[in-house]
């Protein structure tokens, strides 16, 4: 049997198959009627629109109600949570916005890790206050890097336990932190005259933690007497080369001063008699 297709999808079957004893004639038409059957029915394709909007209804993610709240509410929330040190980071991890706004409210940053300082810039770029206790690896390079990064915000920096800076990140941060308020640098036996004329740029001190730089002398002091006259509270505890001299060039010259710690210090306290802050 010869079975023959046109563009019309008529069929026909020769003379020959059809008068064949061997295939009966019943059986020929049954078989026409299945080939046209088939023809007829055969699914037509999905149009592309009901594709795309069925993919797209499938990806589209739930609308967040909470980027309707006010900043401000938001940032209240923020303040009651900072008792907890682990609930800013809870919140965070609720959504996409909520980290977002946790990363831009931050004012201060206690990193654990010293791999944590490249990023943190990106992540926070509010910072106020730094504390670097827990990152002793802490180097110029380091510490020029985030005197760059955080210039126009950076109010205090806490170095007590950070032991490879040198004079060079100390300029650095003096000069570009123009803000500085408060700076702590003790446990820092091996710090000289020249680290504390570097921290002397930073004109607009109001703090300053000197404990234990048992290398720093009068010099290094009068320096930082002359060039920063903002100073109100001065720690000098176990500044063992510090003498009288040192000590009255802050009296006299920081006139804000409000508070001196002589603590361990070869220093008379007699000499003081004749400054008026003591006397007030």
């Amino acid at each position: 049997m010869v079975i023959t297709c046109d563009q019309t999808q008529s069929f026909t079957v020769s003379t020959e198959e059809r008068n064949s004893p061997s295939l009966p004639h019943t059986h020929t038409q049954q078989t026409l009627f299945f080939f046209q059957l088939t023809t007829l029915i055969e699914p037509h394709p999905r149009p592309e629109c009901s594709i795309d909007f069925h993919s797209r209804c499938a990806t589209m993610e739930p609308p967040n109600f909470f980027d309707l709240l006010a900043k401000d509410l938001l940032y209240a929330i923020l303040d009651h949570l900072r008792h907890d040190p682990f609930a800013p980071k809870f919140f965070s991890q609720a959504c996409k916005s909520f980290y977002a706004l946790e990363s831009t409210h931050r004012t201060a940053l206690k990193p654990r890790r010293l791999d944590f300082l490249p990023r943190a810039p990106q992540r926070y770029p509010s910072i106020l206050h730094l504390d670097l206790t827990l990152c002793p690896s802490v180097d110029d390079f380091a510490l020029t890097a985030l005197s760059l990064a955080w210039r126009a915000s950076l109010r205090s920096v806490d170095l007590s336990r950070c032991r490879l800076f040198s004079h060079v990140g100390l300029s650095a941060l003096a000069l570009n932190c123009t803000c500085l308020l408060e700076v702590d640098l003790s446990n820092r036996p091996d710090l000289t005259d020249v680290a504390a004329k570097a921290i002397a740029e930073a004109v607009n001190l109001e703090r300053l933690r000197l404990g234990r730089c048992k290398g720093i002398t009068d010099m290094g002091i009068g320096c930082i007497a002359v060039r920063c006259g903002r100073l109100r509270h001065v720690g000098l505890r176990w500044c063992i080369r510090v003498t009288d001299f040192g000590a009255g060039l802050i009296a006299i010259k920081c006139k804000e001063i409000r508070s001196l710690d002589l603590s361990y210090m070869p220093v008379m306290i007699w000499m003081f008699n004749d400054c008026e802050m003591f006397n007030g």
